[in-house]
């Protein structure tokens, strides 16, 4: 943890990551991200999703089908 904060810092992005009790998270707020932009509906992300998602892991294969089975994805 002391890496990641250490490298967030450098790259003045420290406030991304909250810590709560015991735990760790990431602020969604500060983060500029695709996926986020299309599950909120954005036509631009929408338009740009062409149908792959992380193919290297394949515990994302359920956000895949889930991503694909959504009507503004046809």
């Amino acid at each position: 943890m002391s890496s990641l904060r250490d490298d967030l810092k450098k790259h003045g992005a420290e406030d991304i990551l909250v810590k709560g009790w015991n735990a760790y998270g990431v602020d969604c707020k500060l983060v500029d991200c695709d996926y986020f932009d299309y599950v909120k509906g954005d036509s631009y992300a929408v338009n740009s999703f062409l149908g792959e998602y992380m193919l290297q892991y394949s515990w994302a294969e359920m956000t895949l089908g889930e991503l694909l089975m959504r009507p503004e994805s046809y």
